[in-house]
């Protein structure tokens, strides 16, 4: 599909996507022959995107790995069960395995939960299922837009200019956690989902409104109204601050 960029719209904006991805692959090591990947779906456009180009790149490239979705579910949380059922139905009509992941919060949690809590959860529960079940990785939807609010958001709130990164390991590199998203800005993630018809099967967050990440979102696009590059600014100076630390 995504070979006949001539004529297929959605085939076409895969294919620059991809270049991306590819590239990024190329420079990390990101992803390898034999890697049995969980992909972390919430439903939504970045990661509906990320399963859909991680599958069409399996078609040209010379890694061969598995795909998993998972969808994790946290009481409290906006749990719509008919969505979660179109979300099982989509992934059997795209042929990927899905598995729905239910979180067990501890006593005393408040709710809704604060986003960072939300997400050591999520993550958690993820990284739990891939281990028990002999996954290597876990994918995230992460974006360029993304890394660039991480930055900041640690900039004002901790004193330090540090993003997400692209890839991390832990246990001994038994499992990785890996953003192949990472250099592509929504702007293009949006396009996709537009011409491939995603369907936005996520679920709103109760906090989305006053979360910090909302108004690192709201500063960025302000500061790209000045400045077309603010954004892969932003990340440019994280990298080279990381450099001045590892050197230091």
């Amino acid at each position: 599909m995504v070979n006949n960029t001539k004529k297929d719209p959605v085939a076409r904006q895969a294919y620059f996507m991809l270049k991306k991805v590819n590239k990024l692959v190329r420079q990390t090591s990101l992803l390898a022959d034999g890697d049995r990947i969980v992909v972390a779906v919430s439903g939504g456009k970045d990661s509906l995107a990320l399963l859909r180009l991680l599958q069409w790149r399996q078609r040209a490239q010379p890694e061969r790995y598995q795909l998993l979705a998972a969808h994790v579910t946290i009481p409290g949380a906006v749990n719509d069960v008919v969505r979660q059922r179109a979300l099982a139905e989509l992934m059997e009509t795209w042929g990927v395995p899905f598995q729905l992941l239910h979180v067990d919060l501890a006593a005393g949690e408040p709710l809704p939960l604060p986003c960072h809590r939300c997400t050591q959860y999520r993550r958690a529960a993820l990284g739990r299922f891939a281990l028990a079940h002999g996954f290597n990785k876990v994918a995230f939807g992460h974006h360029l837009d993304d890394l660039a609010e991480t930055a900041l958001l640690n900039l004002f709130h901790a004193g330090r200019l540090e993003s997400m990164p692209v890839k991390r390991d832990y246990f001994d590199g038994s499992l990785t956690l890996i953003r192949p998203l990472a250099s592509i800005p929504e702007t293009e993630i949006r396009r996709l989902a537009r011409l491939a018809a995603f369907p936005d099967l996520s679920y709103p967050c109760p906090q989305v409104l006053l979360s910090q990440r909302t108004r690192m979102k709201k500063v960025i696009r302000e500061m790209q109204q000045v400045n077309r590059s603010a954004r892969e600014n932003i990340l440019r100076a994280e990298k080279l601050c990381q450099i001045s630390k590892d050197e230091g």
